[in-house]
C-alpha cells in the first residue's frame, strides 16, 4: 500500500523528509524489533494508522524562491505548484495525506495578532479550501503555541470548527522540539484529522532530561553581532537545546521576519 501526499506551505521540504524519516526508521525497527522488550510509545505510521509500507510526495505548494530552488534541487521530479490561492485542486491528483503550516506570523505572539483576519494567517483557509476540495484521508496542520492564545482563544476555536465541519475528527497537541532530538526550544502545536473515523490517540516519543540541558559553545563576536543580544550571539551545541530566536528576546517584536 502506498501513501500519497501533499504539502502546503513546503518551506525545505520538513514534512516530507520527517515521513521519510518515519517510514525508514519504522522499516529498520521491524527487522530488528525484540518482542520481549517494552518498545517506546511513539507515532507508528504503519500499525496505528495503518499508513502502508511505500510514500510518495507528488505535490509542493511553495512561493519563496531560495526554499522552491531547495526543494527543486531534492526533489526534482516533483511539481511545485506555487502560489496556493491560484491551485486549481480539481486538477490536481488525489492524495491520502495533506500537510502544511499555514503562516504563524499574525497568531504569534512576536507579532501584531492580527489572527486569522490577517492577510498572511489568513492563509489559513486556503489550507481547508484544500483540505475540502480533495477530502484526503488524513492531514497535518502545524503552527506556533500562540495559535491557541490568538484573538482570546477564538481563532484557534474557530481552525478546530473549520476542520471538525470538514467531516474530520481531530488530534491535537503541543510539541517541543527539543524533545524530538532537535538542539531548541521550539514549541508548535500539532493538529492531525482523521476522516470518517474515530479521534486517535497519537503517541511521541520523547527525549531524555540530559538531552534537553542547554548548553552553550561559543559566542558571534562579529561587529554585527555585537550589537545584538547577548542571547542572540550564543552559540548552543547540537547536543542540547537552544531558545528560538523571538522567544530568548521577549515577544512583540515587529521585525517582518520575526514571527516564532
Amino acid at each position: 500500500m502506498k501513501l500519497t501526499h501533499f504539502d502546503l506551505f513546503s518551506g525545505y521540504g520538513g514534512f516530507s523528509l520527517a515521513l521519510q524519516n518515519i517510514l525508514q526508521s519504522e522499516k529498520q525497527q521491524s527487522k530488528t524489533k525484540d518482542t520481549t522488550s517494552e518498545q517506546p510509545r511513539r507515532l507508528d505510521l504503519n500499525a496505528k494508522a495503518g499508513l502502508g509500507d511505500t510514500f510518495e510526495t507528488i505535490g509542493f505548494s511553495e512561493i519563496d524562491k531560495y526554499a522552491s530552488a531547495v526543494l527543486k534541487y531534492h526533489w526534482p521530479k516533483i511539481k511545485n505548484y506555487g502560489d496556493i490561492t491560484k491551485i486549481d485542486w480539481s486538477k490536481i491528483p488525489d492524495f491520502d495525506l495533506l500537510t502544511g503550516g499555514s503562516p504563524c506570523q499574525d497568531l504569534s505572539i512576536a507579532g501584531k495578532r492580527a489572527g486569522l483576519h490577517g492577510s498572511r494567517s489568513g492563509l489559513f483557509y486556503e489550507y481547508m479550501r484544500a483540505v475540502m476540495e480533495k477530502r484526503p484521508k488524513y492531514f497535518i496542520w502545524e503552527n506556533v503555541k500562540g495559535a491557541l492564545s490568538s484573538n482570546r482563544g477564538f481563532d484557534f476555536s474557530a481552525v478546530l470548527n473549520e476542520m471538525a465541519e470538514a467531516g474530520y475528527s481531530l488530534w491535537w497537541q503541543v510539541l517541543n522540539a527539543k524533545d524530538f532530538g532537535v538542539p531548541q526550544n521550539r514549541e508548535r502545536i500539532f493538529v492531525v484529522g482523521f476522516r470518517d473515523g474515530c479521534p486517535r490517540e497519537v503517541f511521541f516519543e520523547r527525549g531524555t532530561d540530559d538531552e534537553n540541558k542547554i548548553k552553550v559553545v561559543g559566542e558571534l563576536n562579529s561587529e554585527t553581532w555585537l550589537k545584538r543580544n547577548e542571547s542572540i550571539r550564543r552559540v548552543y551545541c547540537p547536543e542540547g537545546i537552544a531558545p528560538t530566536t523571538p522567544t530568548g528576546t521577549g515577544g512583540g517584536c515587529n521585525d517582518k521576519d520575526c514571527y516564532n
